[in-house]
C-alpha cells in the first residue's frame, strides 16, 4: 500500500489534471483573491443523490494570495473547520487542495492536507460511533471527493456498515423500551426486551455509543431507584431494583459501588433489629424478640442473620436458654456434684407397641401419638450412690429401706432376689457397701421423688422424675425400632443386660439369658460403663430399671398425648421403665413396661431426674 505522502503526490497530480473546480470557476489570471473567496458549497452530480460524490468548490489561489491562502487554511484547521461543504466558507481541506492545485510541491500544504485528513478520519470515526450515520456518510463522501485515497477510508466504510446494523437493532430496542419491555421477565422470550436488543446492537458494533449509553442509562435508573428505596427503608423493593440493575450490567463498577452501599444500609438495618431481638431473647422476652424478628424478616427473609435469629427464636421457644442435645449441669449453684443433664429435642413419636408384635400385651397398646411442644433435660445417667449420699447428709431424709431395715438383694446361693436385713441405698446388688459411682438402688418412688424435690430447692430450678412418655421418647431417640439399638438381638455390647455369657460370683447363669451376648457384669455396673446412647444418655436401657412419675394403667386408652405424666391421686401402683442387669431381651424392648408397687425397693430399681426448660 502506498504511504499517505505518496497518495498526496498522486492526488496533487489529479488536481492539476482534473481541476476539482466548478464549471464556471474563473481562470487563474482572473482569480478572486483568497481572502475574498466566495461562499463555496459542495455540489453533487445526479441531483442530490445521497450516494453521489460531491465536487469540492475550491477557492482560487495564485502567487499574489498564496501566503494568505496558507494562513486561511491554518486558521480553518485551528478552529476545527476541516471542510467547508454545506458551510458558508471553505474549510482547511478546500484551502490545502486549492494551494496544491496551484503549487503541487508546497510542503506546508502537503503537511496541512495530511493533518486535515487525519482530523477528518478521527471526526468521522467518532461520528460513526456516536450513531450520527448521516453525518458520517457525508464526511466520507467529502473525503472521497478530494480524490485523495486515505488508507483509513476503507476501514471507515466497514465501520459505517456495522454501525448501520447496530442502528437497526437500536431502533428496535427503543421501540421495545417504549412498550415497557425493558428487561427479561418470566413471560418474555429471552431476547424480546430492550436490554437484550441493545446488547445485540453492541455485539454488531461494539463501539456503538447509543446502545452503550442506553444500557448505562437503564442500569443507572434502577440504581437510583435502589438508593431511593433504601433511604426509605424499603429494602425488599430496593433489592429488586438492584437485581434488575445487575441483570442489565452487573459488572459495571458503579453498580458494584451502589450495590455495596444499598446492601450496607440493609445489613445495618437488619443488624439493629437482630441485636434488639437477641437482647430480648437473652431475657427470655419472646414477644418483643418476635416483633424485631418480623421487622428484620420483612427487610430480607433469606438474610443469614435473619435465618439464624429464626433458629434462635425456635430454640428459646422450645428450650429456653439451652440448645438441643446441649450438655450442662447446675453445679454452679452447689458445691457438691449435681447430675449432668442433656437437652432432649422437642418433637413427636409413636408411643407403645404396634399390634403386629406378638409379644406385646394390652399394657403396651394402643399405640398413640405423643407430642412434646417443648424440650426438656434428662440426667445423662442414673443418680449415683455418691449423689444420693449428698441428699441424705444434707436433708437427714430416711428412705423406706432405712425405716423398714431391709431390702431385696441377689442371693448367690438360691440364685434369686431375697429379703435381707440392714440393706439400704448404701448397698449394691449383693448387699455389699456400694461404690460412689454405682447407680443408687434400694429406693422406692417416694425416695426418688424426695431427692428431686431436694435438688430443686438446692439449685433453685425444678427437678422431677421423668414421665413414662418422656422416658420412652428418650429411649427411642428419634427412631422407631424394637430395641434402643435396633430391631435385632445385639451383635455387640450395648447395655448391662442378662447375657448368656455372664456369670455370677459363683458362676451362676441366667435362665432368661440373651443368647450370644456378654457384657461382663452381674449386677449393676458403674454409671457410664456402656456406650453413649443416641441423644447423649447412658444406661437408659439396662443397668437398673428406673422409676417414672406415672401411675400404672392396664393400657394406653385415654393416655395423655402431650408427654405429661398420667397420675391418679392416691394410686399405689407405679411404673418402672428400661431394662436392668437381670433383664431378658424381651424386657429390653423400648415399649416394655413394668407395673411396680410405688413402695417397692430392691437391687434392680434406681432412677434419674428430669429438668423442665
Amino acid at each position: 500500500m502506498l504511504k499517505f505522502s505518496s497518495l498526496l503526490s498522486i492526488a496533487t497530480l489529479c488536481l492539476i489534471i482534473v481541476g476539482c473546480r466548478p464549471a464556471d470557476q474563473a481562470s487563474p489570471k482572473t482569480a478572486v483573491p483568497a481572502e475574498n473567496a466566495p461562499n463555496n458549497t459542495a455540489s453533487t452530480s445526479a441531483n442530490n443523490n445521497a450516494d453521489a460524490v460531491p465536487v469540492l468548490a475550491l477557492p482560487m489561489v495564485n502567487i499574489e494570495n498564496l501566503s494568505q491562502a496558507i494562513r486561511n487554511a491554518e486558521d480553518a484547521f485551528s478552529v476545527a473547520r476541516f471542510e467547508g461543504v454545506n458551510q458558508k466558507q471553505a474549510g482547511a481541506l478546500e484551502w490545502y487542495l486549492a494551494i496544491l492545485r496551484f503549487d503541487d510541491d508546497n510542503s506546508k500544504a502537503k503537511k496541512g492536507l495530511e493533518n486535515t485528513f487525519e482530523a477528518l478520519v478521527l471526526v468521522t470515526r467518532k461520528t460513526i460511533r456516536d450513531g450520527n450515520l448521516t453525518e458520517a456518510s457525508r464526511l466520507l463522501h467529502v473525503m472521497k471527493s478530494s480524490l485523495v485515497r486515505h488508507p483509513e477510508i476503507d476501514a471507515l466504510n466497514a465501520e459505517l456498515e456495522l454501525a448501520k446494523q447496530a442502528e437497526t437493532l437500536q431502533q428496535k430496542a427503543v421501540a421495545l423500551e417504549k412498550q415497557g419491555l425493558i428487561i427479561e421477565s418470566d413471560s418474555d422470550k429471552p431476547s424480546n426486551n430492550a436490554v437484550a436488543t441493545y446488547r445485540k446492537a453492541i455485539e454488531a458494533f461494539p463501539e456503538y455509543q447509543p446502545a452503550v449509553l442506553a444500557i448505562d442509562r437503564l442500569r443507572s435508573q434502577r440504581e437510583r431507584a435502589a438508593l431511593s428505596l433504601a433511604k426509605q427503608s424499603k429494602f425488599e423493593a430496593a433489592l429488586i431494583a438492584l437485581k434488575q440493575a445487575e441483570s442489565i450490567d452487573g459488572e459495571n463498577p458503579q453498580y458494584q459501588m451502589i450495590s455495596s452501599h444499598v446492601r450496607g444500609r440493609l445489613n445495618q438495618s437488619i443488624r439493629e433489629k437482630i441485636v434488639l431481638a437477641n437482647l430480648a431473647l437473652d431475657g427470655l422476652r419472646m414477644s418483643p424478640a418476635q416483633a424485631y424478628y418480623f421487622q428484620a424478616r420483612k427487610i430480607l427473609p433469606l438474610h443469614p442473620e435473619v435465618i439464624a435469629l429464626e433458629k434462635r427464636l425456635d430454640e428459646v421457644k422450645h428450650y429456653g436458654r439451652f440448645k438441643p442435645l446441649q450438655v450442662f449441669s447446675d453445679s454452679w449453684t452447689m458445691s457438691s456434684p449435681v447430675p449432668e443433664m442433656v437437652v432432649i429435642p422437642y418433637g413427636k413419636f409413636e408411643m407403645g407397641s404396634p399390634p403386629s408384635f406378638a409379644l406385646a400385651g394390652p399394657a403396651e397398646m394402643p399405640r398413640h401419638l405423643v407430642g412434646f411442644e417443648r424440650g426438656f433435660a434428662i440426667a445423662r445417667n442414673e443418680i449415683t450412690v455418691g449423689q444420693f449420699r449428698q441428699f441424705i447428709e444434707s436433708s437427714g431424709y430416711r428412705t423406706r429401706a432405712d425405716s423398714r431395715g431391709w431390702s431385696m438383694v441377689f442371693d448367690e446361693k438360691g440364685g434369686s432376689m431375697t429379703k435381707r436385713e440392714n440393706i439400704n441405698w448404701r448397698h449394691d446388688h449383693l448387699g455389699r457397701l456400694a461404690k460412689e459411682d454405682l447407680p443408687v438402688a434400694h429406693v422406692n418412688l417416694h425416695d426418688a421423688t424426695a431427692y428431686a424435690k431436694w435438688l430443686s430447692v438446692k439449685t433453685g430450678v425444678t427437678y422431677r422424675l421423668p414421665s413414662e412418655a418422656e422416658f420412652e421418647y428418650v429411649m427411642r431417640a428419634g427412631n422407631d425400632t424394637l430395641y434402643p439399638w435396633g430391631n435385632h438381638s445385639p451383635a455387640k455390647v450395648v447395655a448391662n443386660l442378662a447375657g448368656a455369657g455372664d456369670k455370677s460370683v459363683q458362676s451362676r447363669s441366667w435362665g432368661n439369658a440373651i443368647a450370644d451376648y456378654r457384657d461382663f457384669h452381674w449386677g449393676a455396673a458403674p454409671v457410664r460403663s456402656f456406650p453413649r446412647e443416641t441423644w447423649g444418655t447412658f444406661d437408659i436401657s439396662g443397668n437398673l430399671e428406673e422409676w417414672v412419675q406415672d401411675c400404672w394403667h392396664d393400657s394406653y386408652q385415654r393416655a395423655p398425648d402431650d408427654g405429661s405424666a398420667w397420675v391418679n391421686p392416691g394410686c399405689k401402683m407405679g411404673v418402672t421403665r428400661g431394662a436392668s442387669w437381670a433383664s431378658s431381651l424381651n424386657e429390653a424392648r423400648v415399649s416394655f413396661r413394668t407395673a411396680t408397687l410405688q413402695k417397692t425397693h430392691n437391687a434392680r430399681i434406681g432412677f434419674r431426674v428430669v429438668r423442665p426448660l
